[in-house]
């Protein structure tokens, strides 16, 4: 049995931004769940604790109530997981827990997991301040524990995240809930295929002219959702709480999280964490984190490299060759795209980045609070401008911006003054 179970992030977070700016890297959502959810499922008798870095810790311990952020209990034995773990069912018998001192490596020598008790819990926690790193881990016990490969990997990438979505859906789907739960509301002229894999939540809506096709995945609608006519989806895919869906096209792969609205658009293999809008958009592997609006007509290319060549993806701080067929756009939170423009496939958006005119092809990488101001012209949000259009967007979906979520926002725009540079923007 397993009592305390410590997930931490690793210097590879920054693989994952603009999506890990505000947010640690098991935060991320893959399938229906964050990351963080697919461990705790695997050890539902543990008590978990949270390891992020210092300026994100405020954000998580209200985002995580009741669970200890950045304090290492040292009095037991404690099992260590990485946060970019993709915890399935067989995760837990991969690990030989048998109460040994052992870290769990993969093939590619990075820190999975390890088994820990009081003397080397000391040792880890005397480097925690500087942050953790595998290879920092795995150097200051390796003479002190037990080294075992084991046949698990680590995210390396949001893409990694997108290309197993759709099976992370059915995966979720299938822990979560009984098979052809029907608790809201189905209009008798709605078009349900294969309604075992079909479940929906108390006090949802589904009008006449919906079609629900669940013969090649389930499909997820949690509660107090709406879908109105001509709404067609397709699983497996996922529609969490208070969205809104009319004349649009869900497709496989789809986890659109709670509060969004989506108007006369087709998302396919796609990520939006929450309070998202789009109207006449098409959004294709694409990752989305919270609170992004798509103005009418916008769109991603997502076909990476259509004459054979490994195409250069810009994320923030570094160009990455990546031998991906597909990727449509990374937008971090408070992102928002103006009406008809088309992204390039691979772009990535920073948090509160603003595009606003079509009249140019738009950059590949736009770094975070940076806004267009005319066709060939972007400028730097100071941090008042960028907190008043922040709580303006908020305000119109009747959200408020708390007190700890303003202060990261203030602290991301502060530590990035080399960064937030017009002079980064990449076509």
């Amino acid at each position: 049995m397993i009592n305390n179970i410590f997930i931490f992030e690793d210097e590879k977070y920054s693989n994952f931004l603009p999506l890990t700016y505000l947010r640690p890297v098991y935060d991320l959502i893959c399938g229906i769940s964050p990351l963080v959810a697919k461990i705790v499922r695997v050890f539902p008798e543990a008590n978990i604790s949270l390891h992020c870095r210092e300026q994100l810790k405020n954000s998580v311990k209200q985002n995580h109530a009741g669970i200890g952020v950045n304090n290492l209990n040292t009095s037991l034995g404690c099992l260590i997981i990485n946060g970019r773990a993709l915890a399935g069912e067989k995760f837990r018998e991969r690990l030989n827990l048998d109460g040994r001192d052992r870290l769990f490596i993969s093939e590619d020598d990075e820190l999975i997991a390890g088994y820990l008790n009081t003397e080397n819990l000391y040792t880890l926690r005397s480097i925690l301040d500087d942050g953790l790193s595998s290879r920092r881990i795995i150097n200051a016990l390796r003479s002190k524990t037990e080294i075992t490969h084991v046949d698990e990997k680590l995210l390396q990438y949001p893409w990694d995240i997108l290309k197993v979505g759709g099976e992370q859906i059915a995966l979720d789907f299938k822990a979560a809930v009984p098979m052809g739960i029907v608790k809201g509301e189905v209009h008798i002229d709605v078009s349900v295929l294969d309604e075992y894999k079909l479940f929906v939540g108390e006090n949802s809506r589904l009008l006449p002219g919906v079609t629900i096709n669940c013969e090649k995945g389930p499909v997820y609608i949690g509660e107090n959702c709406l879908l109105k006519p001509n709404t067609y989806i397709e699983g497996p895919a996922y529609i969490g709480k208070y969205s809104v869906i009319a004349n649009s096209q869900i497709l496989p792969g789809a986890s659109i999280g709670p509060n969004c609205v989506i108007h006369n658009s087709e998302i396919s293999n796609s990520v939006l964490h929450g309070y998202s809008r789009l109207d006449y958009n098409c959004l294709r592997t694409s990752y989305l984190a919270d609170c992004v609006n798509f103005e009418p007509q916008s769109f991603n290319l997502d076909l990476l490299n259509p004459f054979g060549q490994e195409p250069a993806l810009y994320l923030p701080g570094a160009e990455v060759e990546a031998a991906e067929k597909k990727l449509g756009v990374l937008c971090g939170d408070f992102a928002s795209i103006g009406a008809q423009i088309k992204l390039p496939a691979g772009s990535s958006l920073g948090v509160a980045s603003r595009l606003t005119t079509s009249n140019t092809a738009a950059p590949r990488y736009v770094p975070c609070f940076i806004q267009q101001t005319e066709p060939d012209a972007f400028a730097e949000m100071n941090n008042r401008e960028t907190l008043e259009r922040l709580e303006y967007s908020l305000g119109l979906k009747e959200v408020e911006l708390t007190k700890v979520e303003r202060d990261l926002v203030e602290s991301l725009h502060d530590s990035l003054g080399s960064e937030r540079r017009v002079s980064k923007i990449i076509y």
